[in-house]
């Protein structure tokens, strides 16, 4: 698994460089950087988590200048900008030919991803008797971690409360 995850990367900074450089983007060096921290990362960030991750490998980049990396990333299908609920503005690694669903914790705002073919299939089944061609999707699943759950008080049953 690690050598297929291996060879995306590498494709993907190829189709980067090739994109990057057709299209003539300025500053290829830095935005290159910029990728290849963004691709370790390997999990949701904001622009001020990636702009840490970079200032811890060295590299010193104005936060302008990663927010309009990232923009050109999500327009050339490398990353994704969303935001659950109304947390902060993160963006993700768009996985080539890969699709995951998340799960996001109210209390901490954990995100886990998740993928399930099972899931797929049904929200294929369920737009097909429907009448309806679906293109895209997503699912956004809300509620409490298994850490969270873990150290929440249990409510006291409004009969046990004293008047």
């Amino acid at each position: 698994m690690k050598q297929n995850c291996d060879n995306n990367y590498i494709k993907e900074k190829e189709q980067f460089k090739k994109l990057f450089k057709q299209e003539n983007i300025d500053n290829f060096e830095e935005r290159f950087k910029i990728f290849e921290i963004f691709l370790q990362t390997d999990r949701h960030v904001t622009v001020s988590e990636l702009l840490e991750l970079l200032n811890e490998n060295g590299y010193q980049l104005e936060s302008s200048f990663v927010r309009d990396t990232l923009k050109l990333m999500c327009g050339f299908g490398f990353a994704k900008k969303i935001q659950f609920e109304n947390g902060p503005v993160c963006y993700e690694h768009r996985h080539l030919g890969k699709h995951h669903d998340h799960m996001i914790c109210t209390k901490c705002k954990n995100i886990i991803e998740f993928q399930d073919q099972r899931l797929e299939n049904l929200q294929i089944q369920i737009a097909s008797t429907h009448g309806f061609h679906m293109l895209q999707h997503k699912t956004e699943i809300y509620g409490l971690c298994s850490n969270c759950l873990k150290t929440r008080i249990h409510p006291m049953s409004l009969v046990m409360a004293k008047q």
